[in-house]
């Protein structure tokens, strides 16, 4: 399952990756429910 993938894709699936768990974070923080 190798795949070539360039920096640029990298740096922005990364950056949307933290983004999410900054979100969660932020969420049990403030105590917000979280329905999955």
């Amino acid at each position: 399952m190798k795949q070539c993938m360039d920096a640029d894709n990298l740096h922005r699936r990364l950056k949307k990756i933290i983004g999410q768990v900054q979100a969660i974070d932020r969420m049990i923080d403030e105590d917000i429910p979280c329905e999955d």
